[in-house]
């Protein structure tokens, strides 16, 4: 017997989700995963995502609404992750340089070696506090975590050259 051409259905775009057809890759409702965990990614996880794409599009007050839920979380308030990327948000949108330093305080207790951590800890100290001697220091150890970061290496440059 010859096969037989069966044309796919393309719905438009103006075609309601409701009225497509179910393909046989579709899982039932019911077996699909209901939350951020089943699903393989934490809801701290998420939230950091969701905070930090907000902050690079200079949303910062639902960057900062964001990542103050994060922090709320179990295990928000330790995770070097989300409180860098909070102090990045008070530091850059709403100059709250001191709020800033001391979440990354706290990261750096949570991560010792976290380049990012010190890199930024290092930027405040140079260019808020002035304080060469701790900013080389920072970003010393920064470099050992992330010796080729480029942009790394030309801040501590600058710093070193005064």
């Amino acid at each position: 017997p010859a096969s037989t051409y069966i044309p796919q259905h393309k719905p438009s775009p103006r075609e309601p989700p409701s009225a497509r057809p179910r393909t046989a890759t579709a899982r039932p409702r019911s077996s699909r995963p209901q939350s951020a965990k089943a699903s393989g990614v934490g809801l701290l996880q998420q939230m950091l995502q969701r905070g930090r794409a907000q902050y690079l599009v200079r949303d910062y007050a639902h960057a900062r609404a964001t990542l103050e839920d994060a922090l709320a979380q179990p295990g928000g308030a330790e995770d070097a992750r989300v409180l860098h990327c909070y102090a990045e948000v008070l530091n850059d949108g709403y100059s709250d340089t001191e709020g800033a330093e001391v979440c990354l305080e706290k990261a750096l207790q949570a991560s010792p070696a976290d380049p990012r951590v010190l890199r930024t800890l290092g930027g405040i100290a140079w260019r808020v506090r002035g304080d060469a001697r701790r900013a080389a220091e920072l970003m010393g150890r920064a470099v050992e975590g992330d010796g080729r970061n480029a942009k790394l290496l030309c801040e501590l440059a600058e710093v070193w050259e005064r």
